[in-house]
């Protein structure tokens, strides 16, 4: 299937259809810039246009302003893709600003390069194979669309056909190397992503959007709602429309686009760095929604509502994005916005926008400070921090009439919550005649009559679906961990809890209460946890949550596993985060120890160091802490010692189901206390049908998960079966797997497999199936022989162990570190293949590999050793004696080559001489003997560098050892020897960079 007649044309036609000003289809190979209104293939905006849009926004403007304000956004002042791509970002919403209005003689007049207020004043055009200059060669690289607004390209899009395998992951992967973002293949200018709003992958039925920052796939959304649309009003060919229409019918569409990139899009500090982040639909809706009441409503209870979105959607960017989207509108200037809640990178992200927007945000950190803000005239925005309220006050406190005005908007996050209600009260009094907007991420108690009804719902389903957050696994164990000894009561039956104390109460509270702190029933229960956590949660590298019944509990369950680990000899840390409301000595002191740097630890990988914090915590142990509102990705378990009911348990357990790496595909629930009831109790207090149906969905029993895995299982079965070949005939299965479309089939059913039995083993139930699982594992092995990527490996470290154990027992080392290509273990091993076709197979993996990694080095030496390759295939189609005889005939021609080329030099230096070779000259063959003596002298010295730099222990896991490599590295660069190459001088900077991912490359081509 031809992505350009399956994927791509229909993408264009589809903009056509929603009216975009210009389509221009560009042959790949046969294009002029002109075609698409620039001078050159470096240029990356369309200065003519930009021209014309500034003259069209902004009629004063004269040719020498005009100008000044094209070379304002074409310049680059700063290093790096996210800092110049929030720069120029940050310009195109604010505009800039010129001298004076020449006709008016205003001073300095601002500049608008986009009209956000008037979409006809700007000019949308797609440009399809836009052929761009690469950085540092004479090729171009060409995306599958461009689309640009007044000249400036905004979105890129990658379109693969779904016969592609992993076609997502393969058009990222081209996005990523067009953009220089984690490739050193020399075919990109991320010059052209400094403008960048959101980056699409699509194969028609699939199709995702990301930012530049987003890391992988697994992070990359559908727009599954084209909102305002209705998918009935979207082209399809029987049954729903796919997802490429609904991203183009929603995201693309023209005013959308504006809208999104005016109040839908933010930069903010996440652990790995800067992340830009663009609205995910259901936000978009619920805001576009919400600002429909806001202008719409009748009276205070029309223009609010309730937004139900699921835990972990967002909704506190959704907040945010709703005070943007509110000014951008121009009709709430003069509002007063009260924001109750508890989080604080919401205060931070608000006051950057609130500096955008020209509007001040006041943070009330006290009751009083809170009343008096309500009480001012002035149009801000007010966060009430309700964690930096005493508590007492909140409960104590009664607030008169302060403000009558109807231009005030409340907005309250996890509107269920007592303490919030009990505030609410207040506020309510307050603000007679103030909107409310409600944020939860559970459904609604019935009995809840503060919000007339909800505005937008995205449910736990819908979140699963779209991949944005994952199921979760309860499994009860509270009998398993029971201490029957002098019982006089049944602990479990009838256990109550007080919602605004959290105190058991009810028949027997005192013994029940008493009971679950012994330090007895604390150790048999911390016992069976660290037990489950070693062996199901820890060899994945996630993390565990403990939520004891009370503070006290939390203290001695901290002291019990302190002693359990000490006797495993862990190499990781539990700690515990309490809020020291009591008046036990021991409790306040555990409650005095620095929070910010344990959940800070907690929230790294066990190897990672953040300012001087190790992550070396595995275990948080809490209490009535961090059960909402606190994100921690790698966070897989909660072993629950606590009663929560409804909404409450519903948020503390979703603490487990965020998307975090691949291997991750579950969150656990462990419950030590009994509360299974409640939870079925949860799915039927709610006011709506869908809200029992979707919590269903969301969280698995273990007996449902073993029945996924029995179907999954039998799927293989079927497949295996359908083959005809014995299961551990691995030379058979081999040669099978050459055919793309049987190894793709396989993986993704084997993939689903591993997914479910990681979610089970070791667990009692699992061990049925690990037999199964080792062999199906073996014949993984043989299929991910052909792969180039990780997709389809198993991502679970604790099955890696027991599949190794089996496949070495089979004589299958997957340990070896990978065979070169022209060396004699590969002959061997290739020998050792039984047929002709395995023997052929083999071989032209290998090649294909290797030219088209080394492509960029040399197009026409390795393009032309490609094209040998395929002409051997076409001509000796199906006749595996001959393919053979020739592949390996063409191996050696390529081993040769290469070796007139080493120029005396290892093996191992030779991507560092390629490299030099291709930068300095543009080729790596027919190099004049001066040319040569220069590249060996720079390979050699380099390569001296490299390998005493990174020979040292735990090298590439130090990033100031790291940088102390690039800091040896630029010193041989610019050294009196070389400082004379113009070309080394002139870009020593981007060979550092490349240096050190060879280095990186050839360190995980032979770890072990």
């Amino acid at each position: 299937m031809r992505e350009d007649t399956f994927v791509h044309e229909p993408f264009l036609k589809e903009l056509e259809n929603i009216g975009w000003d210009e389509v221009i289809r560009l042959d790949r190979l046969h294009q002029k810039p002109e075609q698409s209104y620039r001078e050159s293939f470096s240029d990356v905006v369309m200065k003519s246009k930009l021209k014309e849009a500034l003259l069209k926004i902004n009629d004063f403007l004269e040719d020498d302003q005009v100008q000044e304000c094209i070379a304002r956004v074409t310049s680059y002042t700063t290093q790096g893709l996210i800092n110049n791509n929030s720069k120029i970002h940050e310009l195109l919403l604010g505009g800039m600003s010129v001298d004076e209005n020449r006709k008016t003689k205003a001073k300095s007049p601002t500049i608008k390069f986009i009209d956000f207020d008037n979409m006809q004043n700007n000019s949308f055009i797609a440009v399809s194979e836009l052929g761009v200059k690469a950085k540092g060669v004479e090729t171009n690289f060409n995306p599958d669309v461009v689309l640009f607004i007044n000249g400036i390209p905004l979105v890129v899009v990658e379109a693969k056909s779904p016969k592609v395998k992993n076609a997502l992951q393969s058009g990222l992967s081209d996005l990523h190397d067009y953009a220089q973002i984690t490739s050193s293949k020399k075919r990109g200018n991320s010059e052209l992503f400094f403008y960048n709003l959101f980056l699409v992958v699509t194969d028609t039925n699939q199709c995702k959007f990301g930012t530049i920052t987003t890391p992988s796939l697994k992070n990359y959304w559908r727009w599954a709602d084209p909102y305002p649309k209705n998918l009935d009003e979207l082209p399809r060919k029987g049954g729903t429309p796919n997802d490429q229409n609904r991203l183009i019918y929603g995201m693309l569409d023209k005013q959308n686009l504006l809208d999104i990139m005016q109040s839908f899009t933010v930069f903010s500090s996440e652990e790995e760095g800067v992340a830009k982040v663009v609205c995910r639909y259901q936000q978009f809706r619920a805001v576009k929604k919400a600002i429909i009441r806001l202008k719409n409503g009748e009276t205070p209870e029309d223009r609010g509502g309730l937004i139900w979105h699921t835990q972990g959607s967002g909704k506190s960017l959704t907040m945010m994005f709703l005070i943007r989207a509110m000014y951008a509108t121009g009709e709430f200037d003069d509002w007063k916005i009260v924001l109750v809640n508890d989080r604080t990178d919401l205060e931070t992200q608000l006051s950057t926008t609130a500096t955008n927007i020209g509007v001040k945000v006041k943070v009330a950190n006290s009751i009083a400070d809170l009343k008096e803000q309500i009480k001012s005239e002035a149009t801000d925005i007010i966060m009430a921090m309700v964690h930096k309220f005493q508590e007492r006050d909140i409960y104590n406190t009664t607030f008169p009439v302060l403000n009558k005005s109807e231009k005030i908007l409340i907005m309250v996050d996890e509107a269920h919550r007592s303490i919030y209600k009990s505030l609410g009260s207040n506020i309510n009094r307050a603000t007679p005649n103030a909107v409310w907007i409600g944020y939860t991420g559970t459904p609604v108690d019935k009995s809840d009559k503060l919000f007339k009804d909800y505005i937008d719902k995205y449910t736990m389903k819908e979140a699963i679906d779209d991949g944005a957050t994952l199921k979760i696994v309860y499994e009860g164990r509270a009998h398993k961990t029971d201490i029957k000894e002098g019982m006089i009561v049944d602990i479990y039956e009838g256990l109550e809890v007080d919602e605004e104390s959290g105190e058991l109460k009810g028949l027997n509270a005192e013994i029940k209460k008493a009971y679950l702190e012994s330090e007895k029933t604390i150790e048999t229960k911390a016992r069976d946890m660290i037990e489950h956590y070693l062996t199901h949660v820890y060899p994945n590298g996630y993390k565990a949550q403990i939520v004891a019944n009370s503070q006290k509990a939390a203290v001695k369950y901290k002291k019990i596993i302190d002693k359990i680990l000490e006797e495993k000899k862990a190499n990781f840390k539990a700690d515990v985060v309490i809020s020291g409301v009591n008046d036990d000595e021991e409790v306040q002191a555990y409650a005095k120890k620095d929070k910010d740097a344990i959940t800070t630890s907690f929230k790294l990988k066990f190897d990672d160091v953040k300012d001087d914090i190790k992550g070396d915590i595995g275990i948080l142990i809490v209490n009535n802490m961090l059960l909402t509102g606190f994100d921690a990705k790698i966070e897989q378990v909660m072993y629950l010692d606590r009663v929560l009911k409804a909404h409450n348990l519903l948020q503390a357990i979703a603490r487990v189901n965020r998307v975090y790496d691949d291997g991750k595909n579950v969150g656990f629930v462990v419950d030590y206390i009994g509360i299974g009831n409640h939870l079925k109790e949860a799915l039927d207090f709610y006011d709506a049908k869908e809200a029992s149906d979707d919590l269903g969905e969301g969280i698995w029993d273990i007996d449902r998960i073993v029945a996924e895995l029995k179907e999954t299982s039998s799927k293989l079965r079927a497949f295996i079966e359908e083959q005809d070949v014995e299961i551990d005939d691995y030379d058979v299965w081999f040669e099978l797997f050459y055919d793309e479309e049987t190894r793709f089939k396989f993986l993704e059913l084997f993939k689903e497999y591993a997914k479910n039995f990681d979610a089970l083993y070791p667990a009692a139930v699992a061990l049925d199936f690990t037999q199964e699982f080792q062999k199906y594992s073996a014949l993984h092995v043989q299929a991910m022989e052909y792969e180039e990527d990780d997709s389809k490996k198993i991502n679970s470290k604790k099955l890696q162990t027991i599949v190794d154990e089996y496949l070495i027992s089979k004589g299958i080392d997957i340990k070896v570190k990978p065979i070169e290509i022209f060396s004699d273990e590969f002959v061997q091993k290739t020998k050792k293949r039984k047929s002709s076709k395995a023997k052929a197979a083999e071989i032209e993996k290998a090649l294909t590999k290797y030219l088209t990694v080394n492509m960029p080095l040399d197009p026409s030496l390795y393009g032309s050793f490609l094209e040998m390759l395929k002409k051997i295939l076409e001509q000796f189609k199906d006749n595996w004696d001959e393919i053979y005889k020739e592949l390996e005939a063409l191996r050696e021609k390529l081993k040769q080559k290469e070796e007139d080329l080493s120029y005396g030099l290892s093996r191992e230096q030779k991507p560092y001489l390629n490299l030099f070779a291709q930068e300095l000259f543009g080729k790596i063959e027919d190099l004049n003997d001066d040319e040569v003596e220069l590249v060996v002298r720079v390979t050699k010295d380099i390569f001296e560098v490299v390998q005493r730099e990174t020979s040292a222990a735990y090298f590439w896991e130090s990033k100031p050892a790291r940088l102390r490599l690039q800091s040896e590295i630029q010193q041989v660069l610019l050294s009196e020897e070389f400082s004379k190459v113009e070309k080394i001088v002139k870009n020593y900077k981007s060979l550092i960079l490349q240096v050190v991912e060879i280095a990186e490359a050839k360190k995980n081509d032979t770890k072990l």
